[in-house]
C-alpha cells in the first residue's frame, strides 16, 4: 500500500512539475496571420477590403439607414456612415473604420482601422505588436508619412510598416500605444 501511494505522489508531481513548465517565458497570444490577410488586402476585424467598391458600398449603407430609419420611434434618419470629399481622393467612414478611394475611381485603395486591427487592439504597446510580428522586418519609413492622411500626425508618432506583396500594413503609434492601422495598396506611396 506504501508503494502505490509513493507511486501516486511521485506521479502527481511529475505531473505538477511537467504542466509548470514554459511558464517562465511569456508567449505570444496573437493569433491572426496578419500575412494573410494583408494579401487579401483587408482587415480582418473590418467588412470591406481593399479594392471594394465604394459607389456599391454606399448604396448598401443607405439601405441599412433606411432600414433603421423605418425601425426608429422617432421617424429620422439616423445615419450609420458619412462620406467626406476632399480634392483628389474621398472616404467613408463607417463602424470604426475609414475606406478611401480617389474621386475618379470607386475602387478602396485605402482601409484604416480605428479600433482593433488584425487582433491588435488600439492602445496595444508597439513592443507586443513587434514581438507578434517578429518574423516580418518593417521597412524604413524614408519620410512617406506626409501621406499619413487620415489623422493628425503629431510629433511623437512612431509607425511600423510591413509589405505583403503589393499591400503595405502600417501600425501607427502615439507615445508607443497603437492609434490606427492601415492597409493600402503599395502603389500608393510610389506615386
Amino acid at each position: 500500500m506504501k508503494r502505490i501511494l509513493a507511486v501516486l505522489i511521485s506521479l502527481s508531481l511529475i505531473f505538477c512539475l511537467a504542466g509548470c513548465k514554459g511558464t517562465d517565458k511569456k508567449k505570444s497570444e496573437h493569433s491572426i496571420d496578419v500575412e494573410y490577410y494583408a494579401k487579401l488586402g483587408q482587415i480582418p476585424e473590418y467588412e470591406y477590403k481593399l479594392g471594394s467598391d465604394a459607389e456599391a458600398m454606399r448604396t448598401a449603407f443607405d439601405a441599412e439607414d433606411q432600414k433603421n430609419a423605418e425601425n426608429e420611434d422617432d421617424g429620422h434618419l439616423h445615419s450609420v456612415y458619412s462620406l467626406m470629399e476632399m480634392d483628389d481622393y474621398s472616404f467613408l467612414s463607417y463602424k470604426n473604420a475609414n475606406y478611401y478611394y480617389k474621386n475618379d475611381n470607386d475602387s478602396v485603395f485605402a482601409v484604416v482601422g480605428l479600433d482593433t486591427a488584425y487582433g491588435f487592439s488600439v492602445g496595444t504597446v508597439i513592443l507586443e505588436v513587434k514581438e507578434a510580428l517578429s518574423k516580418f522586418e518593417p521597412k524604413e519609413t524614408d519620410g512617406k508619412y506626409d501621406k499619413i492622411f487620415f489623422m493628425p500626425i503629431s510629433d511623437t508618432y512612431t509607425s511600423l510598416e510591413y509589405e505583403f506583396g503589393k499591400n503595405t500594413v502600417i501600425f501607427v503609434f502615439e507615445e508607443n500605444l497603437l492609434c490606427a492601422t492601415m492597409i493600402c495598396e503599395s502603389a500608393y506611396f510610389a506615386e
